[in-house]
């Protein structure tokens, strides 16, 4: 009897280190899914055409434009149409590549591609979207690309959201871009004064053909 208890004690001890360490991957696994799964509810708005109100009101930026730079894995920029929500500004929106991933999928974006997209802010600004999220307007369509490809005509998506919203504003050619001192002040300053000293001198010439 001593013999076999002195294996079955031998395998107890073995076991019990074992034991202990799954424990602890398994709590830890545990307490890294509400992080995970709160990661991608924040990422991922998750478009739905049939009902578009949660995505809209979810959503801090609906905008129409033109995909103007996409650099891989890095940023694309996005040069404005019109907004259906937000601040309506000229300047390209720039969307960095997410860090870290989020787990739904992402959206694919070519360089001249038209395109609606529904932007959500984050801890570096507008996110990159979902794949759910961007809706590529071609041939008066609107149509994303992700695992549940959605289609409809475009003018109707459109309508869609401008009702809900109360919005469409085309940002206004100048925004951003102020009067250069250099190339438009100064000359017509120059300008200016050369006429008022033209006027002088003819004043005088006046003066002297008539004093009176």
């Amino acid at each position: 009897m001593e013999h076999i208890g002195r294996p079955l004690r031998a395998a107890r001890g073995r076991l019990g280190p074992s034991l202990v360490a799954f424990a602890a991957l398994a709590v830890s696994a545990a307490a890294r899914l509400p992080a995970e799964d709160a990661l991608a509810a924040t990422a991922c708005l998750d478009v739905s055409v049939s009902s578009l109100g949660p995505a809209v009101e979810s959503a801090e930026v609906i905008v129409i434009g033109t995909v103007v730079d996409v650099s891989p894995r890095a940023r694309v920029a996005i040069r404005p149409e019109a907004y259906l929500e937000g601040p309506a500004e000229a300047a390209d929106i720039v969307l960095p590549w997410p860090n870290p991933l989020p787990q739904c999928p992402l959206a694919d974006f070519s360089a001249g591609e038209r395109v609606l997209v529904f932007l959500d802010q984050g801890p570096r600004g507008l996110e990159w979207p979902g794949a759910e999220d961007a809706f590529v307007l071609r041939d008066g369509t609107a149509a994303t690309k992700g695992p549940r490809p959605a289609e409809l005509p475009e003018a109707a998506l459109v309508g869609q959201v401008r009702e809900l919203t109360g919005q469409y504003a085309v940002p206004s050619a100048g925004d951003g871009a102020g009067i250069d001192p250099v190339a438009t002040v100064l000359p017509v300053a120059a300008a200016v004064l050369g006429l008022f000293a033209i006027g002088l001198v003819l004043m005088r010439i006046w003066h002297r053909i008539d004093p009176s």
